[in-house]
């Protein structure tokens, strides 16, 4: 359940950042980066995963130029926090993980122009990206946090940006200053694709950075530019590049898989698609948006597929790959994962009904009274799936319940077998376009009231061997409630179209 809220909630934010209107009297000088924003809903539906990439872009392309004073302040190491402090707040961006730390290079530079000081305090090189952690302090308002415009990367003396807004590029931040502090403070992640780039173990890097928006699309300029030496082989060492060259078809699509990048700080996966796809797909949400018939639902599941966010990814041992971006383009994607503790001998890729995998009202027998429970209690949360509540243990107002799961997609169905809610509380069935969805906010709040331990927490704990965890919650006193279960509808993973990629080949 909050699996999926979080991609509804995804999804909200991006449609508002797509019904942002331009002044006419700004000067569009960037026509390239205008077009990503306001083509057809083609590329909207296309590109809606990429929430962070397209918030970018949007304050990017509001271009008009601002002078500034120019004040150059030389580093002092001593003035930058340590990475492993920095990594408490790090731990607020989707796509970290603790390995960014441990592997990263400490850098200690920083740079201040026009009362912003951009201090990069890691980098991390590997044979899939290059990833530049670091922080921006501001003596200024920043209206929609760190918005880069203008920014180059030579990696030996060769730009490898094709052009402002490279495909190459995912950045995320993060709030560290509070609401009554002088300066805005933000720790910041900028990673640059360099998975189809063959380079030196030992490269000389220039990073450089020359306009960040501040407000009503007015930019500081400066040239917050590092120049350093970084080596990969560490990294190069415990990391390995698995060419697949697998060649399907996906609805009449050719999908390939192209190969496979493992290092100890992400997992990513090449792939390749019929660009015709593109074309297909734009027309039928062109239809659709006319209210005429169209096979959108049909285009939706296969965008899904290439882009592997419909898939359920997994090695022989049931542990999953979790998604932290992934960008189709002009017939390539690239999709980045979490990182593999170890190097598996197969990857397993289920596809998920997308239609099937939406949030719907539990029904009135998934909601039993939690004080009428009693372990060992089992329960079938789907088609060959099922998972035993061994028992329930309560001290005063907390609650533990250990849980063993049957069958597959464990650390899937881990996230939220269950949720706790009081039992005057109950979600409603609203209709979307006929289709029948829970109206979650009384509902969600109340669940996350209940739940001490995050869903993601569960995610990362279990697979096929490690299939027993302890699910715990906090209640009141003197209060009621019912506990409600996950159903996965039927065929919702898709396992007569599982595909199985053996790497030992």
């Amino acid at each position: 359940m909050e699996e999926k809220l979080f991609n509804r909630i995804m999804e909200k934010e991006m449609s508002k950042e797509e019904e942002l209107k331009i002044p006419d009297s700004i000067n569009i000088k960037l026509g390239k980066a205008y077009e990503i924003i306001k083509t057809d809903e083609a590329d909207n539906e296309k590109k809606r995963k990429t929430n962070k990439r397209k918030k970018a872009i949007i304050a990017a392309s509001l271009a008009f130029l601002v002078l500034t004073t120019v004040v150059v302040t030389p580093a002092l190491a001593d003035n930058i926090p340590p990475l492993k402090e920095l990594s408490k707040h790090l731990k607020n961006m989707y796509f970290f993980n603790d390995n960014y730390i441990t592997n990263a290079t400490e850098i200690n530079m920083s740079k201040t122009y026009d009362g912003i000081e951009v201090a990069l305090q890691g980098v991390i090189y590997d044979e899939s990206s290059l990833k530049f952690i670091y922080t921006v302090t501001s003596d200024k308002k920043l209206q929609w946090g760190v918005q880069i415009r203008k920014n180059s990367l030579k990696i030996n003396g060769k730009e490898i940006l094709e052009n402002t807004y490279s495909n190459r590029i995912n950045a995320d931040e993060t709030k560290i200053s509070k609401q009554d502090d002088k300066l805005e403070k933000y720790a910041v992640i900028t990673s640059y694709d360099i998975s189809d780039l063959k380079l030196d173990d030992v490269v000389n890097i220039d990073w450089s950075l020359n306009e960040i928006h501040t407000q009503n699309y007015k930019f500081a300029e400066g040239n917050w530019d590092f120049n350093f030496k970084i080596s990969k082989e560490l990294l190069k060492a415990n990391s390995k590049i698995i060419d697949i060259n697998y060649k399907t078809d996906i609805d009449g699509y050719k999908f390939n898989i192209d190969k496979v990048i493992f290092t100890p700080v992400e997992t990513k996966i090449l792939a390749s698609y019929d660009q015709k796809f593109d074309e297909d797909y734009s027309e039928a949400i062109k239809l659709s948006s006319k209210g005429l018939k169209s096979d959108i639902d049909k285009f939706r599941q296969i965008n899904g597929e290439f882009n592997f966010w419909n898939m359920y990814i997994c090695d022989d041992n049931g542990n999953a790959f979790e998604q932290t971006s992934g960008l189709g383009h002009d017939g390539k994607i690239v999709a980045t994962f979490t990182p593999s503790k170890e190097i598996p001998k197969k990857l397993i890729f289920t596809p998920i009904n997308e239609k099937l995998n939406s949030i719907r009202v539990p029904k009135d027998n998934q909601y039993k009274a939690l004080n009428e429970l009693k372990a060992p209690f089992e329960y079938n949360d789907g088609k060959d799936m099922s998972f035993i509540i061994n028992s329930m243990k309560r001290d005063n107002n907390k609650l533990k319940i250990n849980v063993t799961f049957k069958g597959d997609f464990i650390e899937r169905r881990a996230l939220e077998p269950f949720v706790i809610v009081p039992k005057n509380i109950k979600a409603i069935q609203v209709d979307v376009n006929g289709e029948k969805f829970i109206n979650s906010d009384e509902f969600m709040v109340a669940s996350n009231k209940t739940r001490k331990v995050s869903s993601w927490d569960y995610y990362k704990k279990a697979n096929n061997i490690n299939n027993t965890l302890d699910y715990e919650f906090e209640l009141k006193d003197n209060e009621d409630y019912n506990i409600v279960f996950e159903k996965y509808e039927d065929n919702i993973f898709m396992k007569d179209q599982q595909l199985v990629i053996d790497l030992n080949k």
